[in-house]
Order: structure tokens, then sequence, then C-alpha cells
């Protein structure tokens, strides 16, 4: 696979209420997405961070700058590699999604929470919990006995709302690959 260009986004998202804890309280959410253009393809993946030092040092400011400085290498995950080799020393992955955007709700957690051995799955909520409109089609919906229909469509079964990446972008940069 050959990448074509990656490309850094941060959005400012608002959230349908206040997110509060001991730190603060918090209306809108700044989110950071690595777009990665590769053999007529399209990836997406999202750094979960927040905007401030309160939980590690990680914020969104932080990872864009790391990421800039990596660019291909920190393009993506290998969550699957990751998943896999847990399973084979008997342990248990998990995922995080609290208050993300369904870039990495959906696609990577509920995906991943699906596999075998996945017995642990995080904190994956539907779409309507954060958002009055999250950037994938279709939302994130959670049934009444609180599981997550896994899609049975081509690829993850989620489409990127480009249009609302574009409106809610505060910054952008993209680097063609040679």
């Amino acid at each position: 696979m050959r990448i074509a260009s990656i490309a850094l986004r941060k959005l400012k998202m608002r959230l349908k209420s206040p997110f509060e804890t001991s730190f603060g309280t918090t209306h809108d959410r700044t989110v950071v997405l690595v777009e990665v253009l590769a053999d007529g393809l399209t990836g997406w993946s999202e750094v979960a961070a927040s905007e401030g030092p309160f939980y590690n040092s990680e914020t969104g400011d932080t990872a864009w700058l790391i990421i800039r400085s990596k660019w291909a290498a920190s393009a993506a995950t290998p969550a699957l590699a990751k998943s896999r080799l847990c399973a084979s020393h008997a342990t248990y992955p998990h995922g995080v999604a609290a208050c993300s955007s369904a870039v990495s709700a959906a696609p990577h957690n509920i995906a991943f929470s699906s596999l075998p051995g996945y017995t642990r799955p995080g904190d994956v909520s539907a779409s309507k919990r954060y958002w009055e409109e999250d950037v994938i089609d279709p939302p994130v919906e959670v049934s009444p006995r609180g599981t997550i229909q896994v899609p049975s469509s081509p690829g993850l079964g989620y489409h990127v709302r480009r249009e609302l990446i574009e409106r809610w972008t505060t910054e952008e940069e993209t680097r063609r690959v040679r």
C-alpha cells in the first residue's frame, strides 16, 4: 500500500450537554482526526485526548505536534495486531471511546469488540449520548439491552460525513507523500 497523503484536522464539536468533572465543565470538545489516502482509499483515525492535561499529559495540541513530527509512523494504530497479541497471551484487550467522536468509537471499537476473545469492550456509546450530530453515518445506536449491532455492509459499515468535518474544522494540515 502506497500512502499518497496524510491530513491532520482539529475539529471543535459542540457537546449535546456540558461534560463536567472535578477539573471543570466543557461545552465543546476538541477532536483531532487523521485522514490517510492510499491506493484510492481513505482511512480515518482519531486522537482521544482531552483539551487539557487533566488525566495525563496528552492533549489534542500535544498529540497534534507529535503526529506532525512522526507523520506516517503515527498515522495508524495496529489495533487488530494488539488484539491478536492480547488474545494469544490470554489477556483481554478493551476499547475506550469516552466522549470521542464516532470516527474512533464506531468503526474501531465496535468492530474490535465483536472479535473472538474481546470480552471486555470499553465505553462505546450511542452517538446521541454526547453529540447532537456525529461525524459518521449511520449514527451508533444502543439497543434497550445495551448492545450495538455490528454492521454487515462492506468495510466497517459506517461512512464519514465529510461536510460536517469540513464545517467544524478549526485547523488543518496536509502532507503529500512522495
